[in-house]
């Protein structure tokens, strides 16, 4: 019995090592993790090589007629709204403010990472490759922390026939000399990829590279540019 306790003590140690040599890695004596998120909204304008054709606005009899009808509570009696004429007003009767009470709790990591731009038009022509200069920048503000890693990736495609890839990026420190080259977006989940490694409050421009196939129609078309800082 005692030679059984003593096996069951030395494989829960085991065990308790593994677990200890499998941790994540940490920083001050915390893992690292993901402390903030930042997101971009891109839209991009296409005109397509051939010009698509405009659908027809409704006319005439093809135009969609709506109607509604009011009645008072417990009347019978209802007021058709092709009924009513300029001079008649409906006016909602005894409203009240509704009292609500909430407790708010700030976010501590709500400013760690910032973009100057929550929203990016690019408008291009299909066959064609557009660059658009500093279309934002990415901000860390982790003061206090000397290294940490933002991470970012695409919440989507354009659309299920053009891939988010198309759009690459080039980000380098504000002020500094831009990257020959720009790196194409993943499209998240598949994969983060890194678009810096530093520590303290730095400043990122970030240069949009988008390469439109000649196939894309004329239309509107986005995707959201996701940004992680981890430390």
């Amino acid at each position: 019995m005692k030679l059984q306790l003593q096996r069951w003590l030395l494989a829960v140690a085991a065990l308790a090592l593994l677990v200890v040599l499998g941790k994540a890695p940490s920083y001050g004596g915390l893992a690292i993790q993901q402390r903030s998120q930042q997101t971009v909204y891109i839209l991009v304008n296409v005109t397509g090589i051939a010009h698509q054709a405009v659908p027809k606005t409704s006319s005439g009899s093809d135009a969609i007629a709506a109607r509604f009808a009011l009645r008072a509570k417990g009347s019978a009696a209802s007021v058709d709204s092709t009924a009513l004429s300029g001079t008649t007003d409906l006016v909602a009767q005894a409203q009240h403010a509704v009292r609500v009470e909430a407790e708010v709790t700030p976010n501590p990591n709500a400013t760690l990472l910032v973009t100057n731009q929550t929203n990016v038009t690019l408008n291009g022509t299909a066959g064609t490759t557009i660059t658009q200069s500093c279309a934002y920048t990415v901000t860390s503000n982790a003061v206090s922390i000397s290294s940490w890693t933002i991470k970012q990736g695409l919440a989507s495609d354009f659309d299920s026939a053009w891939p988010g890839h198309d759009l690459a990026n080039n980000s380098y420190l504000n002020g500094a000399t831009p990257k020959p080259t720009a790196t194409p977006f993943v499209v998240y989940p598949s994969a983060w990829t890194i678009m810096a490694t530093n520590g303290h409050q730095q400043t990122y421009c970030v240069d949009l590279t988008l390469t439109i196939p000649a196939t894309v129609p004329t239309g509107a078309y986005s995707t959201t540019a996701v940004y992680t800082i981890w430390y």
